[in-house]
């Protein structure tokens, strides 16, 4: 298996996948009704055949729970871990934040995206989610901020932000008990969250309650500390770690493992919207089995496509859906029957630049870590 400086080639492999599927969700079926207010795409609902193509945000917290599993085993101390967190997230969030402000404020004045407004650097360069600021603020000074991201895909850089705190609060308490305390504790509060919604919908559950708990639960748990929402996907991931883990090292896997991947496993699929949805995402978690016992079967996803496009998946993801979409409804209408060229256009314009922005990326990666970490 192609492994260089840490990096799985099959990962980037996968990376490059959830990239792809979210661009083409963003630029074919995210911006027309009913998945959107009103319908921006000047070819209408013609190509809406990737409104699933949102899985790839799911595949991407599937990747990151494995990788940051492996990260904090690979690492000294909370303090370093989150150092390296930051030197590989917060220089790419500056750089596309600039670009997508500047672009808007150049070319475009509706501010119907939202990408214009300073304030919005705010959120975006801290990951914290708009709401959760809006309301602390509401809360304290009585101010409405309307703050909200400068790019729309930025909102699950909030949730990987959590679970980075959440594992590494758990892996530095106790490096021994690490995922026999996080698969118990993650159990219970997803069950929780399920409750909760419960309560605050239907309540077929019957549970009798004070209404302020929902308030407050749909306010600063749903609105803004949302991770749970997502948490069986990274913790997912993680187990797919140790299991990779584990067959490199010649180990068996645990009961214990085995029940607890089976369990987040079953309930992401068993609370699914729908059976498309749980079929795609079971073609995820083959794609992770057959990695960790296969990986020969992957070979096509080690190519220089696929890895070079996962290297650059993280800057891809985080410049490509404003901008994309508007130069989709500035210039889609030229492209009359053939409306569809345009958005794949724009999605190798979005690769290449990506790709070439890699390069420098690693050297400002590789700058900073000399910096702080003095490596």
């Amino acid at each position: 298996m192609k492994q260089e400086r840490g990096r799985i080639a099959i990962l980037d492999g996968f990376r490059a996948l959830a990239i792809f599927f979210v661009m083409l969700c963003h630029f074919f079926s995210r911006y027309i009704k009913p998945y959107h207010k009103e319908d921006l795409y000047p070819y209408g609902a013609d190509y809406d055949y990737f409104s699933y193509g949102f899985l790839g945000v799911q595949f991407f917290f599937i990747i990151s729970g494995f990788v940051i599993f492996f990260t904090l085993e690979n690492t000294l101390n909370f303090s370093t871990f989150w150092k390296k967190r930051l030197i590989r997230l917060f220089p790419s969030m500056l750089v596309a934040s600039i670009i997508i402000y500047l672009f808007f404020n150049f070319f475009e004045d509706s501010n119907f995206l939202l990408s214009h407004r300073l304030l919005n650097f705010i959120p975006s360069l801290t990951f914290i989610k708009p709401e959760l600021i809006n309301n602390l603020v509401e809360s304290t000074f009585g101010i409405q901020l309307n703050l909200d991201y400068l790019n729309g895909s930025y909102w699950s850089l909030w949730v990987e932000i959590q679970f980075y705190l959440f594992a590494s609060l758990f892996f530095f308490c106790d490096k021994l008990n690490f995922i026999r305390n996080i698969i118990i504790i993650s159990a219970f509060l997803c069950i929780s969250n399920l409750v909760m919604y419960n309560i605050g919908g239907s309540n077929i559950l019957g549970i009798s309650y004070a209404k302020e708990i929902t308030f407050y639960f749909t306010k600063w748990i749903a609105g803004g500390f949302n991770l749970l929402d997502y948490l069986p996907f990274f913790v997912i991931g993680m187990l797919f770690y140790l299991m990779f883990k584990n067959k490199d090292e010649n180990k068996k896997n645990t009961i214990f493992v085995k029940g607890a991947l089976l369990f987040f496993m079953s309930f992401v699929l068993f609370f699914s919207r729908d059976n498309i949805v749980r079929l795609l995402l079971m073609l995820m978690f083959f794609l992770f089995f057959v990695f960790i016992y296969y990986p020969n079967r992957l070979k096509v996803l080690q190519n220089s496509f696929f890895k070079k496009n996962g290297e650059a998946s993280y800057f891809m993801y985080l410049i490509h859906e404003n901008i994309g979409v508007f130069l989709i409804i500035v210039f889609g209408s030229f492209f009359k029957s053939f409306g569809f060229v345009l958005p794949l256009l724009i999605i190798l314009f979005f690769s290449y630049l990506s790709i070439l922005y890699y390069k420098y990326d690693t050297r400002i990666n590789r700058f900073f870590k000399i910096k702080l970490l003095k490596e």
